[in-house]
């Protein structure tokens, strides 16, 4: 008998142990789906031993000057080793031709959204580069974002179709696509 209350007991810690898992797997929360075609790059660099999660350049409408410039904006962040993890922050990138080779970016470089209504500033962006090719001018901006900041830009208000925004003093928008882009770019860390 007391052989028999052992294997009775041992199938009930089993099977309790089993349920256990089941649930915590079904407390694990699921990646939502992303519906995007922007591209987004994860590459390891074997002699740092960090990781680089990018959105690739993505064009955007800008609406004051229209066709002019014309604008690319990508957002990158770095994470150490090859697991994800929480990034202290993101870089988010910009590279404009001006056919008329005017300087767009050499005085105003402040990066701004519109969040609830009203523009808020996430700094100024740093003019890494400014140079005359063939039938252009070419602009390169770069500006670090707190991770947290960058969550509130992209995560704002997910039923909105655009994020209007601006970098000095060019005016743009985020199309529906580059925002679940950037939500997804964002989702590839594990805080």
């Amino acid at each position: 008998m007391n052989r028999l209350a052992t294997t009775f007991m041992a199938c009930v810690v089993l099977l309790m142990s089993v349920t256990f898992v089941a649930a915590q797997e079904d407390a694990t929360p699921k990646k939502r789906k992303f519906y995007h075609d922007k591209d987004i790059a994860t590459e390891y660099d074997k002699e740092k031993n960090e990781t680089k999660v990018e959105l690739r350049r993505s064009p955007v409408r800008v609406s004051n000057f229209p066709g002019e410039p014309v604008l690319n904006f990508t957002a990158y962040y770095i994470y150490p080793g090859k697991t994800p993890s929480k990034p202290q922050e993101v870089v988010v990138g910009f590279v404009s031709e001006s056919r008329r080779k005017e300087k767009k970016f050499a005085e105003a470089r402040e990066l701004m959204a519109e969040i609830d209504g009203k523009m808020e500033s996430f700094g100024t962006a740093e003019l890494v580069d400014s140079r005359n090719l063939t039938y252009s001018l070419k602009e390169v901006l770069g500006i670090y974002i707190p991770y947290e900041k960058f969550l509130h830009i992209v995560n704002v208000d997910e039923k909105k179709d655009t994020l209007k925004m601006s970098i000095g003093n060019i005016r743009f928008e985020l199309d529906k696509k580059q925002l679940e882009a950037l939500r997804d770019l964002a989702s590839r860390t594990n805080p």
